[in-house]
């Protein structure tokens, strides 16, 4: 059995770029497919979610997707579940303003469920609540936004069945993608060190490959940031030999996604002091550590 949604683009026909419409139909449904599927697989990752074009209509530019889902562990019956999900999705992107934080998206997807489970026993089956993986739904938010700005403001874009539309919300927004909205803030810390020379990049702002022992790993890349020293190298006016070190002073932003509880970190090379031939790398190594 099928079940499954239509998104409809009543279009300005006085307007140019006629392929504007398909452009953006075609990245609605890819973002309206992305946000039901993670919805429905906060049920169950073993749910397969499966959709197609059943059919387009004349007149505006309608899509009628189909889709078929399958419980492949509990063998759940769950177009009642989706049933829920179209409804609860209808309704938020009807009235969403701007979502840009993480709130605003555990928010949406609160609020979706709620209205999904409402008097609804197919819920029963399952142990648990939903848990849709907020990092998805805002990818697929961010999608729906992207379509919108692939048209004109005249032009308008509901979501529905059959011949039931509701308008999506002319306010609606979500600019940032998933790992834009759910990473933490980049806490830089400068300091200066000695870097040996791998292999430089002879592209402005680029990453150089650097060795550096007191660092873990010790094997890693930089961005060269120091525009002026870069260009006097390029010039030849500055000179790198195989071995050779940089004394730079840098800054290391570390990343932290909570959501994804990952730690990343990011070395930006702000200045070069100067070049330290590789036969007094050591020495002016233990200067430092001493000063």
């Amino acid at each position: 059995m099928s079940v499954g949604y239509s998104i409809r683009i009543d279009f300005d026909k006085t307007e140019g770029r006629p392929e504007r419409v398909f452009h953006a139909m075609a990245v609605y449904i890819e973002g309206f497919n992305e946000l039901q599927e993670a919805f429905i697989k906060g049920y169950g990752k073993d749910i397969e979610f499966i959709s197609s074009l059943n059919s387009t209509r004349e007149g505006s530019c309608i899509a009628d997707i189909g889709t078929k889902l399958k419980d492949k562990i509990r063998n759940a019956k769950l177009n009642n579940i989706f049933d829920g999900i179209y409804n609860g999705v209808r309704k938020e992107i009807a009235t969403a303003n701007k979502i840009d934080s993480e709130s605003d998206v555990r928010t949406f997807v609160d609020n979706v469920y709620t209205t999904a489970s409402a008097n609804e026993s197919s819920f029963e089956q399952f142990t648990c609540e939903g848990d849709a993986h907020l990092i998805d739904v805002a990818d697929a938010l961010n999608k729906i936004y992207k379509a919108k700005g692939m048209l004109s403001p005249s032009d308008l874009v509901q979501f529905g069945r059959e011949l039931d539309f509701n308008d999506i919300n002319k306010d609606f927004s979500c600019p940032r993608t998933g790992d834009q909205i759910f990473e933490d803030t980049v806490q830089p810390f400068p300091s200066k060190e000695v870097f040996i020379v791998r292999r430089p990049s002879y592209v402005e702002n680029l990453q150089w490959d650097f060795e550096c022992n007191t660092r873990k790993p010790k094997n890693f890349s930089a961005k060269m940031l120091d525009a002026k020293w870069f260009k006097k190298w390029s010039n030849h006016e500055e000179q790198i030999w195989p071995g050779d070190a940089l004394h730079v002073q840098v800054r290391t932003k570390r990343r932290t996604n909570k959501l994804k509880k990952k730690t990343s970190y990011e070395t930006e090379i702000l200045k070069v002091i100067r070049v330290v031939p590789q036969s007094e790398i050591e020495q002016f190594t233990l200067d430092l550590e001493n000063d």
